[in-house]
């Protein structure tokens, strides 16, 4: 129910703890319709209209935490590369989107929303059914989380990163700090496949310090997978 919950609703203050659905919305509607045409133009003075540069956004809610792909994001909105990557980093600086890099042979970019009722919002505006919102939002929650515990919790300095290869080895978020490199990977269940564990050797073999943890969705216990190797159930990873 908690969880439910956050998806909806967010972390936001004067948005999270809206109960009524419609006026969330509302609010976020009009929060984003401020920010994106005020905020987001103070930062870099763009011109184009305030929709087109929701429709950016929308794009990049549906793709969140897979490598920027300009090509299409031109292809979707008319925007050109270049005021893509002068808008990303407008949003960053507005707090809307977090910037990572994508090591190893990709050579890339991807990012994570800051809020999860901002992603879902916008992602809503440009998806075609719920279902292809489901896995994408399960795995931004977990992603934003652990971030966070991260970054304001631990008090020390933490590097985020995406980890992918062309072979289609993924892990989307990896924290470095002095202790080691931590992998982490979502997942819709308690049962780590043979695929999963192939791209976590693949991750021990570009960083000779590291571990990786998977979260699932389900399940309730917690265990070891090998030495550098852990499963825990979001319920504990994320409420206790």
């Amino acid at each position: 129910k908690i969880m439910d919950q956050y998806i909806e609703a967010g972390g936001l203050p004067g948005v999270c703890f809206v109960r009524d659905p419609k006026i969330r919305a509302k609010r976020l509607e009009e929060q984003l319709h401020t920010i994106l045409d005020r905020d987001v133009r103070s930062v870099y003075p763009i011109k184009i209209p305030f929709r087109q540069i929701l429709e950016f956004l929308g794009e990049l809610a549906l793709a969140e935490g897979e490598p920027i792909n300009h090509t299409r994001l031109k292809a979707r909105t008319g925007i050109s590369p270049i005021t893509q990557k002068k808008l990303l980093y407008a949003l960053e600086a507005v707090f809307i989107v977090r910037i990572h890099p994508v090591q190893s042979e990709v050579g890339k970019w991807t990012y994570l929303f800051e809020d999860q009722a901002e992603w879902r919002w916008l992602a809503q505006q440009r998806a075609t059914n719920e279902s292809e919102l489901e896995e994408k939002q399960w795995a931004g929650v977990i992603y934003r989380n652990v971030r966070l515990q991260f970054e304001y919790r631990f008090g020390e300095q933490a590097r985020f990163f995406s980890y992918q290869t062309r072979s289609g080895v993924h892990v989307p978020l990896a924290i470095q700090t002095p202790q080691g490199v931590l992998g982490i990977v979502s997942l819709s269940t308690d049962e780590v496949s043979h695929r999963a564990l192939m791209a976590a050797q693949s991750f021990f073999k570009r960083y000779a310090k590291s571990a990786l943890l998977f979260i699932s969705r389900t399940g309730n216990k917690t265990r070891l997978i090998g030495d550098r190797i852990g499963l825990i159930p979001a319920s504990m990873a994320l409420f206790e």
